[in-house]
């Protein structure tokens, strides 16, 4: 191993025992933050108030929509038959695609993606 390897390792480490620490931080301030925003729309929702505006910032209850998927089969059938393929994301499940691929199966109009990527654990 070259030394200049080894030189950036030891930055790649010292980087890493950094940005756990303040990964740690964050999702304590985030958790903290989410749990005031439930606090707010409790309170606000109690007092049936839509919008509030106060000299530290301004807060409005908004609703959104979103779909779950509570029959596939009527679903699929659905997109089949209608063509409604609008209806769907152009996504693939990795794991269900390897297990098929695994298996000896073809899944026609896909092909792997091999990408090369760093696992870096620090010493103990």
């Amino acid at each position: 191993m070259s030394t200049e390897l080894e030189k950036e390792l030891g930055v790649l480490a010292r980087l890493k025992v950094k940005l756990e620490k303040e990964e740690a931080k964050y999702r304590e301030v985030k958790n903290e933050y989410e749990d005031q925003r439930t606090k707010v729309l409790g309170l606000m929702n109690k007092e049936h108030v839509e919008s509030i505006k106060t000299n530290k910032g301004m807060a409005s209850v908004y609703t959104t929509t979103t779909v779950e998927l509570t029959d596939p089969n009527k679903f699929f059938n659905y997109v089949a038959r209608n063509r409604a393929f609008d209806l769907l994301q152009r996504r693939i499940n990795t794991k269900a695609w390897k297990e098929r691929i695994e298996a000896g199966k073809r899944v026609p109009g896909t092909e792997p993606k091999r990408v090369r990527n760093l696992r870096f654990t620090l010493a103990k």
